[in-house]
């Protein structure tokens, strides 16, 4: 492939390298080359705590919690990080996209999560082709999200409350096998039922929140004590 001349994008590798590399700070946040400050104006920022990098993720709005939270879900996803990357666009532009995804295969990728990919002004899709294209370039895939590729509300809920109670426990491939083919996946279940089915086949118990979090299982219809915990902060 042609280089284009003088390309201002041609340490896209090693940012990706460096990124990867870069640890976290005294307080555990791994920061983007673009910090995401707490608390900042206009903004949903937090401190998301990954298993996956070992370390506070910062994000800046309840879309990109979400889609933190699918690629904790994403068992071919190895690490990933938010605003690793400066995009030059021109003499006077960059952009820092939201996402870098490393896969178990060796594949990284840049997301961008917008609140409806199909409704971009037309200023704003120009911008998000001029990315691709930059990006795909560097022989690296880019791609948009949006709220239909998360889980959001009730259920976004639910998940951070299966991925809290997940501990350090590490299941056998051989008890999941077992769980899976115990449990229907046709319908969905109540958590006390799916609980209950894993204790008459001698399995744990709190299996049940790694097989829902992970996908392997349906989300339950109803979890009574994620249900008094939302009821009683006044958000149900």
């Amino acid at each position: 492939m042609k280089k284009y001349k003088d390309d201002p994008n041609s340490n896209l590798h090693e940012q990706i390298e460096l990124a990867f590399k870069r640890g976290s700070d005294i307080a555990g946040v791994l920061h983007g080359i673009r910090k995401i400050h707490q608390g900042s104006v206009g903004k949903r920022t937090s401190l998301f705590p990954s298993k996956k990098n070992a370390g506070m993720i910062p994000i800046e709005s309840n879309l990109e919690l979400a889609y933190a939270i699918e690629l904790e879900r994403d068992l071919s996803v190895v690490s990933y990080r938010t605003q690793a990357l400066k995009i030059q666009l021109s003499q006077y532009e960059s952009n820092y996209p939201d996402f870098l995804v490393k896969y178990s295969d060796g594949r990284v990728e840049v997301h961008e999560v917008k609140p409806d990919k199909h409704n971009l002004t037309e200023k704003k899709a120009k911008k998000h082709h001029r990315i691709k294209k930059i990006i795909n370039y560097h022989n690296i895939q880019y791609k948009v999200v949006d709220k239909n590729d998360v889980v959001l509300g009730f259920n976004q809920t639910a998940l951070l409350y299966f991925y809290q109670r997940l501990g350090i426990q590490s299941w056998t491939d051989q008890l999941i096998d077992k769980a899976i083919k115990v449990i229907p996946t046709h319908g969905q279940l109540l958590f006390t039922e799916i609980q209950k089915i894993l204790e008459n086949n001698s399995l744990p118990v709190d299996m049940a929140y790694y097989l829902i979090f992970y996908k392997y299982i349906p989300m339950p219809v109803y979890i009574p004590a994620l249900v008094e915990a939302v009821r009683s902060r006044g958000l149900l």
